[in-house]
């Protein structure tokens, strides 16, 4: 009886996880950034803000290096930049693709890793890996920026994960979320600028 009974606790796991990694979730394995895609969403939202966009090539560093923290995010290199000017006259550099900040899509050192299954979601790039647990409880990691606490869990087919860093200027909450369009694997960062206003870029990933 309790053969039979522990045969069906496997199988019914087992058809769960299948589910869990059917359905559009099933984005384990390399990536590699689109540049041609990330810089389209790119210009498509500082267009949709009212911005003037000046696209340019360039060989220089990118975002946040490693593929570790708090983002889940990989590191940025060299490649094209989006640079938006606003009608007031500022010119706001903007940086992303790569990283925690901005808008620049930079190409990473290496692929971007994902391992993932019905317990952990783990990104990584070269030897730098990040794992988040999927039952809800908190992870913690050590960036530059201070201590962050992340939460992840499933929304429909999207990952979401939801941070909270201790920087030297208070708390910083942002949420990530993984999810695939198409052929491509979108990380899509949400955060709030200083006025309150919300900031959402997209970083479009290829199989490598």
């Amino acid at each position: 009886m309790k053969r039979a009974t522990l045969a069906l606790a496997l199988t019914a796991v087992g058809l769960w996880s299948a589910g869990v990694l059917a359905q559009g979730r099933n984005f384990a394995g390399a990536w590699t950034i689109d540049q041609e895609k990330t810089m389209a969403a790119t210009m498509a939202m500082i267009e949709a803000s009212g911005g003037t966009v000046v696209a340019r090539s360039g060989g220089g560093g990118g975002g946040a290096a490693g593929g570790r923290g708090a983002f889940g995010s990989a590191g940025g290199g060299g490649g094209t930049a989006a640079v938006a000017r606003s009608g007031g006259g500022g010119a706001g550099g903007a940086r992303g693709g790569g990283g925690g900040g901005g808008m620049r899509s930079g190409g990473p050192a290496g692929p971007t890793t994902i391992a993932l299954d019905t317990n952990t979601f783990t990104i990584g790039v070269g030897e730098n890996h990040t794992m988040y647990r999927l039952d809800g409880a908190p992870s913690t990691t050590d960036t530059p920026a201070g201590r962050a606490t992340s939460k992840a869990s499933w929304k429909d087919d999207k990952l979401v994960i939801e941070t909270t860093t201790d920087t030297a200027n208070g708390p910083v909450a942002s949420t990530v979320l993984w999810y695939l369009e198409g052929e491509s694997l979108v990380r899509e960062t949400q955060t709030t600028n200083a006025s309150g206003q919300p900031n959402v870029r997209k970083t479009y990933f290829k199989r490598a």
